[in-house]
Protein backbone atom coordinates (compact mmCIF):
# COMPACT_ATOMS: atom_id res chain seq x y z
CA UNK A 1 0.00 0.00 0.00
CA UNK A 2 1.55 3.34 -0.80
CA UNK A 3 1.92 5.52 2.05
CA UNK A 4 0.45 8.62 0.41
CA UNK A 5 -2.77 6.62 0.17
CA UNK A 6 -4.73 8.68 3.12
CA UNK A 7 -2.92 11.75 2.91
CA UNK A 8 -5.34 13.97 0.52
CA UNK A 9 -4.91 17.48 1.83
CA UNK A 10 -9.02 19.07 3.12
CA UNK A 11 -10.46 21.98 3.39
CA UNK A 12 -9.49 23.57 6.80
CA UNK A 13 -10.52 27.35 6.65
CA UNK A 14 -14.14 28.29 7.08
CA UNK A 15 -14.96 30.10 3.88
CA UNK A 16 -18.19 32.45 4.84
CA UNK A 17 -16.52 33.42 8.35
CA UNK A 18 -13.26 33.82 7.20
CA UNK A 19 -14.30 36.67 4.52
CA UNK A 20 -16.66 38.15 6.09
CA UNK A 21 -14.83 38.92 9.35
CA UNK A 22 -12.08 40.44 7.04
CA UNK A 23 -14.41 42.67 4.78
CA UNK A 24 -15.79 43.56 8.24
CA UNK A 25 -12.41 44.88 9.30
CA UNK A 26 -11.92 46.28 6.17
CA UNK A 27 -15.48 48.72 6.69
CA UNK A 28 -14.46 49.40 10.06
CA UNK A 29 -11.08 50.93 9.37
CA UNK A 30 -11.70 52.24 5.15
CA UNK A 31 -14.96 53.19 5.50
CA UNK A 32 -15.38 51.21 2.21
CA UNK A 33 -19.30 50.42 3.09
CA UNK A 34 -21.07 50.17 0.18
CA UNK A 35 -18.69 48.06 -1.79
CA UNK A 36 -17.51 46.08 1.54
CA UNK A 37 -21.26 45.25 2.40
CA UNK A 38 -21.79 43.92 -1.69
CA UNK A 39 -18.74 41.85 -1.17
CA UNK A 40 -19.76 40.48 1.81
CA UNK A 41 -23.01 39.54 0.83
CA UNK A 42 -21.38 37.64 -2.22
CA UNK A 43 -19.31 35.81 0.71
CA UNK A 44 -22.82 35.05 2.37
CA UNK A 45 -24.32 33.09 -0.63
CA UNK A 46 -21.80 30.47 0.16
CA UNK A 47 -22.43 29.32 3.36
CA UNK A 48 -21.30 25.58 3.70
CA UNK A 49 -17.84 26.23 2.43
CA UNK A 50 -16.67 24.81 5.86
CA UNK A 51 -14.13 21.72 6.92
CA UNK A 52 -15.67 18.41 5.43
CA UNK A 53 -13.85 16.51 8.11
CA UNK A 54 -10.69 14.80 8.66
CA UNK A 55 -8.47 13.07 6.27
CA UNK A 56 -10.01 9.19 5.31
CA UNK A 57 -8.25 6.46 7.41
CA UNK A 58 -6.58 3.84 5.58
CA UNK A 59 -8.01 1.67 2.98
CA UNK A 60 -9.09 -1.90 4.08
CA UNK A 61 -8.11 -4.91 1.48
CA UNK A 62 -9.55 -3.99 -2.07
CA UNK A 63 -13.17 -4.95 -3.19
CA UNK A 64 -10.71 -4.90 -6.85
CA UNK A 65 -7.68 -4.42 -7.59
CA UNK A 66 -5.61 -4.98 -11.03
CA UNK A 67 -2.71 -3.47 -12.77
CA UNK A 68 -1.26 -4.06 -15.82
CA UNK A 69 2.15 -2.15 -17.67
CA UNK A 70 1.00 1.56 -16.81
CA UNK A 71 -0.49 1.19 -13.56
CA UNK A 72 -3.00 -0.33 -11.35
CA UNK A 73 -6.52 0.07 -10.05
CA UNK A 74 -7.87 -0.35 -6.45
CA UNK A 75 -11.38 0.14 -5.55
CA UNK A 76 -12.12 -0.84 -2.01
CA UNK A 77 -14.33 0.51 1.24
CA UNK A 78 -12.31 2.58 3.76
CA UNK A 79 -12.59 1.96 7.79
CA UNK A 80 -15.34 3.95 8.13
CA UNK A 81 -17.40 2.43 5.26
CA UNK A 82 -16.63 4.83 2.67
CA UNK A 83 -15.72 3.70 -0.71
CA UNK A 84 -12.87 4.68 -2.67
CA UNK A 85 -11.28 4.62 -6.17
CA UNK A 86 -7.41 4.73 -6.48
CA UNK A 87 -4.82 4.67 -9.90
CA UNK A 88 -1.53 4.61 -9.51
CA UNK A 89 1.13 4.93 -11.72
CA UNK A 90 3.66 2.23 -12.92
CA UNK A 91 5.73 2.69 -9.79
CA UNK A 92 3.36 2.40 -7.48
CA UNK A 93 2.18 6.11 -6.61
CA UNK A 94 -1.20 7.18 -5.79
CA UNK A 95 -2.04 9.66 -8.70
CA UNK A 96 -5.87 10.07 -8.86
CA UNK A 97 -8.39 9.27 -6.07
CA UNK A 98 -11.86 9.58 -6.05
CA UNK A 99 -13.71 9.15 -2.62
CA UNK A 100 -17.00 10.16 -1.04
CA UNK A 101 -16.17 12.23 2.47
CA UNK A 102 -17.59 12.82 5.53
CA UNK A 103 -21.07 14.84 4.93
CA UNK A 104 -21.88 12.71 1.97
CA UNK A 105 -19.12 15.30 -0.18
CA UNK A 106 -17.53 13.74 -3.77
CA UNK A 107 -13.68 14.38 -4.15
CA UNK A 108 -11.45 14.03 -6.57
CA UNK A 109 -7.81 14.69 -5.93
CA UNK A 110 -5.07 14.56 -8.50
CA UNK A 111 -1.58 13.82 -6.90
CA UNK A 112 1.99 14.30 -8.14
CA UNK A 113 4.86 11.83 -8.05
CA UNK A 114 5.63 12.38 -4.28
CA UNK A 115 2.32 11.79 -3.73
CA UNK A 116 1.17 15.34 -2.67
CA UNK A 117 -2.31 16.39 -3.65
CA UNK A 118 -2.02 19.11 -6.29
CA UNK A 119 -5.89 19.71 -7.85
CA UNK A 120 -8.58 18.65 -5.83
CA UNK A 121 -12.07 18.92 -7.03
CA UNK A 122 -15.26 18.56 -4.43
CA UNK A 123 -18.71 19.63 -4.53
CA UNK A 124 -19.49 20.87 -1.19
CA UNK A 125 -22.99 20.60 0.60
CA UNK A 126 -24.45 19.28 -3.17
CA UNK A 127 -24.89 22.66 -4.57
CA UNK A 128 -21.60 24.22 -4.21
CA UNK A 129 -19.06 23.03 -6.79
CA UNK A 130 -14.82 23.77 -5.26
CA UNK A 131 -11.69 23.69 -7.36
CA UNK A 132 -8.40 23.48 -5.12
CA UNK A 133 -4.79 24.26 -6.17
CA UNK A 134 -2.56 23.20 -3.92
CA UNK A 135 1.79 23.78 -4.27
CA UNK A 136 3.93 20.75 -3.68
CA UNK A 137 3.60 20.77 0.39
CA UNK A 138 -0.07 19.70 0.20
CA UNK A 139 -0.83 23.70 1.31
CA UNK A 140 -3.74 25.14 -0.58
CA UNK A 141 -3.06 28.33 -2.84
CA UNK A 142 -6.28 28.81 -4.60
CA UNK A 143 -9.53 28.21 -4.58
CA UNK A 144 -12.69 28.45 -7.31
CA UNK A 145 -16.09 28.23 -5.86
CA UNK A 146 -19.44 28.24 -7.78
CA UNK A 147 -22.58 29.63 -5.31
CA UNK A 148 -25.35 27.91 -4.66
CA UNK A 149 -26.83 31.28 -7.94
CA UNK A 150 -24.03 30.37 -10.17
CA UNK A 151 -21.84 33.16 -8.64
CA UNK A 152 -18.22 32.33 -8.95
CA UNK A 153 -15.50 33.32 -6.34
CA UNK A 154 -12.02 32.67 -5.90
CA UNK A 155 -9.38 33.15 -3.32
CA UNK A 156 -6.30 33.26 -3.86
CA UNK A 157 -3.34 32.93 -1.21
CA UNK A 158 0.42 33.02 -0.63
CA UNK A 159 3.29 30.45 0.37
CA UNK A 160 2.95 31.41 4.07
CA UNK A 161 -0.58 30.46 3.85
CA UNK A 162 -1.64 34.53 4.16
CA UNK A 163 -4.55 35.52 1.82
CA UNK A 164 -3.85 38.08 -0.94
CA UNK A 165 -6.65 38.67 -2.72
CA UNK A 166 -10.32 37.13 -3.31
CA UNK A 167 -13.04 37.75 -6.52
CA UNK A 168 -16.18 37.67 -6.73
CA UNK A 169 -18.91 38.44 -9.44
CA UNK A 170 -22.41 38.60 -8.53
CA UNK A 171 -24.90 39.65 -11.08
CA UNK A 172 -27.01 43.01 -10.51
CA UNK A 173 -24.55 43.42 -7.36
CA UNK A 174 -21.11 43.38 -7.58
CA UNK A 175 -18.08 42.54 -9.63
CA UNK A 176 -14.80 43.01 -8.85
CA UNK A 177 -11.76 41.81 -6.14
CA UNK A 178 -9.86 42.71 -2.85
CA UNK A 179 -6.27 42.73 -2.38
CA UNK A 180 -4.81 42.23 1.47
CA UNK A 181 -1.11 42.91 2.73
CA UNK A 182 1.08 40.72 4.61
CA UNK A 183 -0.49 41.64 7.75
CA UNK A 184 -4.16 40.13 6.22
CA UNK A 185 -5.54 43.68 6.15
CA UNK A 186 -7.03 44.86 2.98
CA UNK A 187 -5.37 47.43 0.85
CA UNK A 188 -7.42 47.72 -2.21
CA UNK A 189 -9.95 47.26 -4.26
CA UNK A 190 -12.20 47.35 -7.63
CA UNK A 191 -15.33 46.64 -8.68
CA UNK A 192 -17.89 47.30 -10.34
CA UNK A 193 -20.69 48.28 -8.45
CA UNK A 194 -24.85 48.19 -9.76
CA UNK A 195 -25.75 50.55 -12.50
CA UNK A 196 -22.18 50.30 -13.90
CA UNK A 197 -20.33 52.68 -11.60
CA UNK A 198 -16.76 51.87 -11.48
CA UNK A 199 -14.68 51.81 -7.39
CA UNK A 200 -11.25 52.15 -6.78
CA UNK A 201 -10.02 52.41 -3.35
CA UNK A 202 -6.19 52.09 -2.75
CA UNK A 203 -4.95 52.22 1.44
CA UNK A 204 -2.16 54.42 1.54
CA UNK A 205 0.79 54.22 3.71
CA UNK A 206 -0.40 56.57 6.06
CA UNK A 207 -3.71 54.67 6.33
CA UNK A 208 -5.83 56.86 4.24
CA UNK A 209 -7.82 56.06 1.36
CA UNK A 210 -7.51 57.06 -1.90
CA UNK A 211 -10.85 56.72 -3.96
CA UNK A 212 -12.11 57.08 -7.21
CA UNK A 213 -14.23 58.71 -7.40
CA UNK A 214 -13.52 60.32 -4.29
CA UNK A 215 -15.72 58.80 -1.85
CA UNK A 216 -19.05 60.38 -0.30
CA UNK A 217 -18.84 61.33 3.60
Amino acid sequence: MDDHAATAPTAHDDVKVDVTTRLASLERRQRWAGAVAAFAGAALLLGGAGPIGDDPPLPVPAVFETSGPGGSVWIGIDETGRPRLLLRDSGGHDRIELRIDKGATPRISLRDQAGAGRIELSLLDEATPRIMLLDERGKDRAKLFLMPDGSPLVYLKDRDGTPRAEMASVDGRFHGFVVFDEERSPSGLLAEMPGGAALLRLRQPDDSVWSAPPALE
